[in-house]
């Protein structure tokens, strides 16, 4: 028995930066590692994943949450 308890990284995301009031709207976010890209946001939860559609092509696609740097709905 290990006297502390182990919690991810993910469970400390900053809940004001996922975009969870842009479910269905145009999104810009950018992750921490710099990278900016526009999503439509199909759901958006603080303590797990973000996961939407990228144009043109209307890719789906899922990431942590914990991984947005910033996020402004357009």
């Amino acid at each position: 028995m290990y006297p502390y308890q182990y919690f991810p990284n993910y469970q400390f995301v900053d809940q004001r930066l996922t975009p969870v009031g842009c479910v269905g709207k145009f999104t810009l976010i950018t992750l921490n590692t710099g990278q900016t890209f526009g999503i439509v946001v199909d759901s958006a939860d603080p303590l797990g994943f973000t996961t939407g559609r990228v144009p043109p092509t209307m890719a789906p696609t899922s990431f942590p949450s914990s991984s947005i740097a910033s996020s402004i709905c357009v």
